[in-house]
C-alpha cells in the first residue's frame, strides 16, 4: 500500500464546494429506471469530473498503479452494487471473477447479460405473463390460433379445419399408409 512518504504533494482544490456538490450527486445516483448504460455514462461523467480536482505528485510509479487499482476497484463495486435486482446473477459472476474486472469490463458483461435478457424476454416493460401469453397463442406466422383456423380450410363433411370432403376420412375411409 501506499504511505505519506511515496505522496510528495497533494493538491488541496479550491473548488471544495463544487467537489462536494459531485460527491454527494455520486452518493445519491442510482440506477432505478436507468438502463445500464444510461447509469454508467452518468457515473463516469461524475467520476471525470471529479479526476479533474486531484492531482497528485507521486514519487514512484507503483504507488500511483495501486492507488488507480484501488480506485478503479471502488468504483466497479459502485456500479454494480446499484444494479437492479434482475441482474443479480451477472453481477455476482463480475464480482467473483478472478482477476478482478475493470469497470469497463464489468459494464460490458452487464450489457451484454442485459441485452441477453431483453433479446429473450422482451423489453422490461412487457410483463412476464403478457410476453408467455403471447409466445403460446402466436404461431411462426404471428397469426393467433383462431384466425389460423379460419384460415384453413374446413370439410363439409365432417365439419373439422384441416381439409376438404374429398379427402376427409370420415367421408373416404382412413388410408393405409
Amino acid at each position: 500500500m501506499f504511505g505519506r512518504q511515496s505522496v510528495r504533494r497533494i493538491q488541496v482544490s479550491d473548488n471544495t464546494s463544487e467537489q462536494s456538490a459531485i460527491e454527494s450527486a455520486l452518493h445519491d445516483l442510482r440506477r432505478g429506471e436507468l438502463s445500464v448504460t444510461q447509469y454508467y455514462n452518468a457515473l463516469t461523467k461524475h467520476w471525470q469530473q471529479l479526476d479533474v480536482f486531484e492531482t497528485h505528485a507521486w514519487k514512484c510509479p507503483e504507488d500511483r498503479q495501486c492507488c488507480r487499482k484501488i480506485v478503479e476497484q471502488k468504483r466497479t463495486f459502485k456500479f454494480l452494487i446499484d444494479l437492479n435486482k434482475e441482474l443479480d446473477d451477472v453481477r455476482g459472476r463480475v464480482m467473483s471473477a478472478k482477476p478482478f474486472l475493470g469497470l469497463r469490463e464489468a459494464f460490458a458483461e452487464i450489457l451484454r447479460e442485459e441485452s441477453c435478457k431483453n433479446v429473450m424476454m422482451g423489453p422490461p416493460s412487457t410483463s412476464v405473463h403478457g410476453s408467455a401469453l403471447l409466445g403460446s397463442s402466436l404461431g411462426a406466422t404471428g397469426a393467433t390460433q383462431q384466425e389460423r383456423r379460419k384460415s384453413q380450410p374446413t370439410c363439409e363433411k365432417c365439419s373439422k379445419p384441416g381439409h376438404m370432403k374429398n379427402t376427409c376420412w370420415v367421408f373416404h375411409g382412413k388410408p393405409s399408409d
